[in-house]
């Protein structure tokens, strides 16, 4: 059942969805931040990636304007940056061609922008400007990654049992016929183990090339100026 959102509610949810500035139409993946304007001021306040950026606006928008969920730690900024009457805004960081990149490029902007001065609701680990993680964790990567960019990037599939230690590959061309295209992550809690029963935990096989764009990339410090001019903080 669809939830009900009071008209004023709903309006304000539609005007902010034209706050949407600086993405270019042939990036595949975008890497963006989310930014508050308050008192004639604005900050950032959250650095994220996504291949639809419009749709995931769309989605911070629900929260941020009384949808369900606020367990998070951007869900609750967003809710409480509303209650101030800030505006919500996104904006275009940088285009980029794949997931993995992507989500270097995120972790690289929210550390360089965390090292200027500002406090993002980012948790990832490997966000902060004191992380020395220096590529994209595993976990993060399986919790991003569809079986079609897997797929694409020739990415590899392993499912491993902590218990008894057997290993299965798994290729994602083949899963894509029967199963459509969910994360990576979502095998390890439906796959058991054959010998034992364990749960089998989801391991990924990069190539080559994948291993070099995992390295987390920190945007030049011209880059960074230009979006903080662009957003009146220089």
């Amino acid at each position: 059942m669809k939830r009900y959102y009071p008209p004023q509610v709903e309006a304000k949810r539609q005007e902010a969805l034209f706050r949407f500035y600086g993405f270019e139409e042939q990036w595949v993946h975008s890497v963006y931040a989310l930014v508050a304007r308050e008192n004639g001021q604005k900050v950032p306040i959250y650095v994220g990636e996504s291949a639809r950026p419009r749709q995931r606006f769309r989605s911070h928008l629900k929260v941020a304007y009384g949808g369900r969920g606020g367990s998070t730690l951007l869900q609750g900024e967003l809710r409480r940056r509303i209650k101030k009457e800030s505006l919500i805004e996104m904006h275009g960081l940088a285009g980029v061609g794949d997931r993995v990149e992507a989500l270097s490029r995120e972790a690289g902007w929210a550390r360089a922008l965390e090292r200027r001065g500002f406090r993002l609701a980012n948790s990832w680990p490997e966000h902060r400007a004191s992380s020395r993680v220096a590529k994209v964790p595993e976990a993060r990567m399986l919790s991003s990654m569809s079986l079609v960019e897997a797929h694409a990037l020739g990415v590899g599939l392993l499912l491993v049992c902590s218990h008894c230690g057997l290993t299965l590959p798994l290729a994602p061309r083949d899963l894509l016929v029967g199963i459509g295209s969910p994360k990576l992550n979502r095998f390890q809690s439906l796959v058991g183990c054959s010998e034992c029963g364990h749960i089998m935990r989801s391991r990924l096989k990069l190539p080559a090339g994948v291993q070099a764009k995992s390295v987390i990339t920190e945007p030049s410090n011209e880059e960074v100026v230009v979006f903080l001019a662009g957003i009146g903080r220089v």
